[in-house]
Protein backbone atom coordinates (compact mmCIF):
# COMPACT_ATOMS: atom_id res chain seq x y z
CA UNK A 1 0.00 0.00 0.00
CA UNK A 2 1.59 3.25 -1.11
CA UNK A 3 1.33 6.40 0.93
CA UNK A 4 0.99 9.58 -1.10
CA UNK A 5 2.97 12.60 -0.01
CA UNK A 6 0.77 15.32 1.47
CA UNK A 7 0.35 18.44 -0.71
CA UNK A 8 2.86 21.19 -0.08
CA UNK A 9 1.86 24.57 1.26
CA UNK A 10 2.48 26.01 -2.21
CA UNK A 11 0.11 23.49 -3.78
CA UNK A 12 -2.55 24.14 -1.16
CA UNK A 13 -2.22 27.89 -1.65
CA UNK A 14 -2.53 27.50 -5.42
CA UNK A 15 -5.64 25.32 -5.18
CA UNK A 16 -7.20 27.74 -2.73
CA UNK A 17 -6.53 30.65 -5.04
CA UNK A 18 -8.00 28.86 -8.07
CA UNK A 19 -11.20 28.09 -6.17
CA UNK A 20 -11.89 31.80 -6.49
CA UNK A 21 -10.96 32.60 -10.12
CA UNK A 22 -11.77 36.30 -9.89
CA UNK A 23 -9.49 36.64 -6.88
CA UNK A 24 -6.74 34.68 -8.64
CA UNK A 25 -6.78 37.13 -11.55
CA UNK A 26 -6.65 40.12 -9.21
CA UNK A 27 -3.88 38.72 -6.99
CA UNK A 28 -1.40 37.77 -9.73
CA UNK A 29 0.52 41.04 -9.51
CA UNK A 30 1.39 40.33 -5.87
CA UNK A 31 1.57 36.53 -6.13
CA UNK A 32 4.73 34.91 -4.81
CA UNK A 33 7.00 33.90 -7.69
CA UNK A 34 7.18 30.32 -6.35
CA UNK A 35 3.45 29.93 -6.94
CA UNK A 36 3.43 30.78 -10.63
CA UNK A 37 4.53 27.40 -12.12
CA UNK A 38 2.31 25.13 -9.95
CA UNK A 39 -0.61 27.53 -10.27
CA UNK A 40 -0.19 27.62 -14.06
CA UNK A 41 -0.21 23.82 -14.27
CA UNK A 42 -3.25 23.61 -11.99
CA UNK A 43 -5.13 26.27 -13.97
CA UNK A 44 -4.31 24.37 -17.17
CA UNK A 45 -5.61 21.07 -15.83
CA UNK A 46 -8.84 22.76 -14.71
CA UNK A 47 -9.31 24.66 -17.96
CA UNK A 48 -9.27 28.13 -16.38
CA UNK A 49 -8.56 30.05 -19.60
CA UNK A 50 -8.96 33.53 -18.13
CA UNK A 51 -6.52 32.81 -15.30
CA UNK A 52 -4.00 31.33 -17.76
CA UNK A 53 -4.28 34.37 -20.02
CA UNK A 54 -3.59 36.72 -17.10
CA UNK A 55 -0.70 34.53 -15.92
CA UNK A 56 0.96 34.82 -19.34
CA UNK A 57 0.64 38.59 -19.03
CA UNK A 58 2.29 38.57 -15.60
CA UNK A 59 4.81 35.72 -16.18
CA UNK A 60 7.86 36.48 -13.99
CA UNK A 61 10.30 34.13 -15.79
CA UNK A 62 12.07 34.76 -19.08
CA UNK A 63 10.76 31.53 -20.65
CA UNK A 64 7.34 29.87 -20.72
CA UNK A 65 7.67 26.26 -21.89
CA UNK A 66 4.08 25.74 -22.97
CA UNK A 67 4.86 22.92 -25.40
CA UNK A 68 6.13 20.72 -22.57
CA UNK A 69 2.63 20.79 -21.06
CA UNK A 70 0.90 19.66 -24.26
CA UNK A 71 1.07 16.01 -25.31
CA UNK A 72 0.01 17.18 -28.77
CA UNK A 73 -0.58 20.67 -30.23
CA UNK A 74 -3.71 22.16 -28.63
CA UNK A 75 -5.29 25.00 -30.56
CA UNK A 76 -7.29 26.31 -27.60
CA UNK A 77 -4.18 26.41 -25.40
CA UNK A 78 -2.31 28.29 -28.12
CA UNK A 79 -5.13 30.82 -28.44
CA UNK A 80 -5.08 31.47 -24.70
CA UNK A 81 -1.32 32.14 -24.72
CA UNK A 82 -1.42 34.36 -27.81
CA UNK A 83 -4.43 36.30 -26.49
CA UNK A 84 -2.47 36.93 -23.31
CA UNK A 85 0.47 38.27 -25.32
CA UNK A 86 -1.61 40.35 -27.73
CA UNK A 87 -2.05 43.44 -25.56
CA UNK A 88 1.42 43.26 -24.02
CA UNK A 89 3.25 43.41 -27.34
CA UNK A 90 1.56 46.68 -28.23
CA UNK A 91 2.40 48.35 -24.91
CA UNK A 92 5.40 50.63 -24.56
CA UNK A 93 5.87 49.60 -20.95
CA UNK A 94 5.42 46.03 -19.72
CA UNK A 95 3.80 45.12 -16.39
CA UNK A 96 6.10 45.32 -13.41
CA UNK A 97 6.90 41.61 -13.11
CA UNK A 98 6.65 40.45 -16.71
CA UNK A 99 9.99 39.00 -17.89
CA UNK A 100 8.90 36.72 -20.72
CA UNK A 101 11.35 36.60 -23.63
CA UNK A 102 10.72 33.09 -25.02
CA UNK A 103 7.45 31.24 -25.63
CA UNK A 104 8.61 27.66 -26.18
CA UNK A 105 6.07 25.53 -28.05
CA UNK A 106 8.37 22.51 -28.45
CA UNK A 107 6.93 19.30 -27.07
CA UNK A 108 10.02 18.44 -25.05
CA UNK A 109 10.36 17.64 -21.36
CA UNK A 110 11.76 20.24 -18.99
CA UNK A 111 12.10 19.88 -15.22
CA UNK A 112 11.03 23.51 -14.78
CA UNK A 113 7.45 22.42 -14.14
CA UNK A 114 8.48 20.01 -11.38
CA UNK A 115 11.02 22.24 -9.78
CA UNK A 116 10.30 25.91 -10.33
CA UNK A 117 13.90 27.00 -9.87
CA UNK A 118 15.23 24.34 -12.26
CA UNK A 119 16.75 25.29 -15.58
CA UNK A 120 14.20 25.49 -18.38
CA UNK A 121 16.70 27.28 -20.55
CA UNK A 122 19.73 29.26 -19.47
CA UNK A 123 17.62 32.39 -19.46
CA UNK A 124 15.35 30.83 -16.82
CA UNK A 125 18.11 29.95 -14.38
CA UNK A 126 18.00 31.56 -10.93
CA UNK A 127 21.12 33.58 -11.76
CA UNK A 128 19.52 34.95 -14.90
CA UNK A 129 16.33 35.71 -13.00
CA UNK A 130 18.23 37.77 -10.45
CA UNK A 131 19.94 39.62 -13.26
CA UNK A 132 16.59 40.30 -14.94
CA UNK A 133 15.27 41.95 -11.81
CA UNK A 134 17.50 44.92 -12.58
CA UNK A 135 15.34 45.82 -15.58
CA UNK A 136 14.57 49.51 -15.78
CA UNK A 137 11.01 50.79 -15.64
CA UNK A 138 9.15 53.92 -16.64
CA UNK A 139 10.18 56.32 -19.39
CA UNK A 140 13.83 55.34 -19.16
CA UNK A 141 13.02 51.70 -19.86
CA UNK A 142 15.18 50.15 -22.58
CA UNK A 143 13.54 49.01 -25.80
CA UNK A 144 11.93 45.59 -25.51
CA UNK A 145 13.77 42.83 -27.37
CA UNK A 146 11.66 40.86 -29.86
CA UNK A 147 9.72 38.03 -28.26
CA UNK A 148 10.99 34.63 -29.42
CA UNK A 149 8.52 31.88 -30.26
CA UNK A 150 10.31 28.53 -30.52
CA UNK A 151 8.58 25.74 -32.43
CA UNK A 152 9.10 22.26 -33.83
CA UNK A 153 8.40 22.34 -37.54
CA UNK A 154 7.49 19.53 -39.89
CA UNK A 155 6.25 20.67 -43.30
CA UNK A 156 4.47 18.41 -45.75
CA UNK A 157 2.72 18.79 -49.09
CA UNK A 158 -0.60 19.01 -47.26
CA UNK A 159 -2.04 22.40 -46.17
CA UNK A 160 -1.15 23.64 -42.69
CA UNK A 161 -3.18 22.27 -39.80
CA UNK A 162 -5.30 24.58 -37.60
CA UNK A 163 -2.61 24.96 -34.94
CA UNK A 164 0.07 25.96 -37.46
CA UNK A 165 -2.26 28.18 -39.50
CA UNK A 166 -3.37 30.12 -36.41
CA UNK A 167 0.18 30.53 -35.12
CA UNK A 168 1.69 31.61 -38.45
CA UNK A 169 -1.09 34.13 -39.16
CA UNK A 170 -0.63 35.61 -35.68
CA UNK A 171 3.14 35.85 -36.20
CA UNK A 172 2.75 37.35 -39.68
CA UNK A 173 0.62 40.18 -38.28
CA UNK A 174 3.31 41.02 -35.67
CA UNK A 175 6.56 40.30 -37.51
CA UNK A 176 8.23 43.50 -36.27
CA UNK A 177 7.79 42.41 -32.64
CA UNK A 178 8.53 38.69 -32.90
CA UNK A 179 11.16 36.18 -33.93
CA UNK A 180 9.78 32.79 -34.98
CA UNK A 181 12.57 30.28 -34.29
CA UNK A 182 13.05 26.62 -35.13
CA UNK A 183 16.18 24.58 -34.43
CA UNK A 184 15.18 21.48 -36.37
CA UNK A 185 13.22 21.70 -39.61
CA UNK A 186 11.75 18.64 -41.35
CA UNK A 187 10.31 18.70 -44.86
CA UNK A 188 8.36 15.75 -46.24
CA UNK A 189 7.50 15.88 -49.93
CA UNK A 190 8.24 18.57 -52.46
CA UNK A 191 8.23 22.15 -51.15
CA UNK A 192 4.91 23.90 -51.77
CA UNK A 193 3.78 27.51 -51.54
CA UNK A 194 2.88 26.78 -47.89
CA UNK A 195 6.48 25.71 -47.30
CA UNK A 196 7.87 28.89 -48.82
CA UNK A 197 5.43 31.09 -46.85
CA UNK A 198 6.51 29.49 -43.58
CA UNK A 199 10.20 29.78 -44.44
CA UNK A 200 9.71 33.51 -45.05
CA UNK A 201 8.27 33.85 -41.54
CA UNK A 202 11.08 31.92 -39.85
CA UNK A 203 14.14 33.48 -38.29
CA UNK A 204 16.28 31.36 -40.57
CA UNK A 205 19.52 31.81 -38.65
CA UNK A 206 17.87 29.89 -35.77
CA UNK A 207 17.74 26.69 -37.87
CA UNK A 208 20.51 24.22 -37.02
CA UNK A 209 19.35 21.05 -38.75
CA UNK A 210 17.31 20.48 -41.92
CA UNK A 211 15.98 17.08 -42.95
CA UNK A 212 14.41 16.64 -46.40
CA UNK A 213 12.55 13.38 -46.89
CA UNK A 214 11.63 13.19 -50.58
CA UNK A 215 13.24 13.03 -53.98
CA UNK A 216 14.39 16.46 -55.12
CA UNK A 217 15.41 17.51 -58.58
CA UNK A 218 18.09 20.19 -59.10
CA UNK A 219 15.51 22.89 -59.87
CA UNK A 220 13.85 22.30 -56.47
CA UNK A 221 17.19 22.60 -54.72
CA UNK A 222 17.80 25.81 -56.63
CA UNK A 223 14.49 27.25 -55.43
CA UNK A 224 15.34 26.45 -51.81
CA UNK A 225 19.00 27.48 -51.96
CA UNK A 226 18.31 31.15 -51.02
CA UNK A 227 16.53 30.00 -47.84
CA UNK A 228 19.37 27.63 -47.01
CA UNK A 229 21.83 30.47 -47.56
CA UNK A 230 20.20 32.46 -44.77
CA UNK A 231 20.56 29.58 -42.28
CA UNK A 232 23.90 30.84 -41.04
CA UNK A 233 23.97 28.48 -38.06
CA UNK A 234 23.03 25.37 -40.04
CA UNK A 235 25.03 22.37 -38.82
CA UNK A 236 23.42 19.56 -40.80
CA UNK A 237 21.58 19.31 -44.12
CA UNK A 238 20.18 15.87 -44.80
CA UNK A 239 18.61 15.25 -48.23
CA UNK A 240 17.29 11.75 -48.87
CA UNK A 241 17.85 11.76 -52.63
CA UNK A 242 18.62 14.15 -55.49
CA UNK A 243 17.47 12.90 -58.85
CA UNK A 244 19.53 14.03 -61.87
CA UNK A 245 18.64 13.48 -65.51
CA UNK A 246 20.48 10.51 -66.97
CA UNK A 247 22.27 12.67 -69.54
CA UNK A 248 23.77 15.04 -66.93
CA UNK A 249 27.51 15.24 -67.44
CA UNK A 250 30.01 15.27 -64.56
CA UNK A 251 30.73 18.93 -65.35
CA UNK A 252 27.03 19.83 -65.08
CA UNK A 253 26.76 17.92 -61.81
CA UNK A 254 29.73 19.88 -60.46
CA UNK A 255 28.10 23.13 -61.56
CA UNK A 256 24.82 22.26 -59.82
CA UNK A 257 26.69 21.38 -56.64
CA UNK A 258 28.61 24.65 -56.76
CA UNK A 259 25.39 26.59 -57.30
CA UNK A 260 23.87 25.03 -54.19
CA UNK A 261 26.88 25.29 -51.89
CA UNK A 262 27.61 28.88 -52.94
CA UNK A 263 24.41 29.93 -51.20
Amino acid sequence: MSIQSPPTLLELAGCSLLNNKSRAVLDLEDLSIELFPPLFVEALSRGHSEVLKKMVQAWPFTCLSLGALMKKPQLEMLRVALDGLHMLLAQQECPRRWKLQVLDLQNVYHNFWRMWSGALVDACSPEAMKKNQTLKHGAAMAAKPPLKIVIELCLTERPLDEFQAHLFLWVKQRRDMLHLCCKRLKIFGKPTRHTRKVLRLLQLDSVQKVEVHCTWVPSTLGDCAPFLGQMRNLRMLQVSQVRLPAHTSPEEQEQLLSQLTSQ
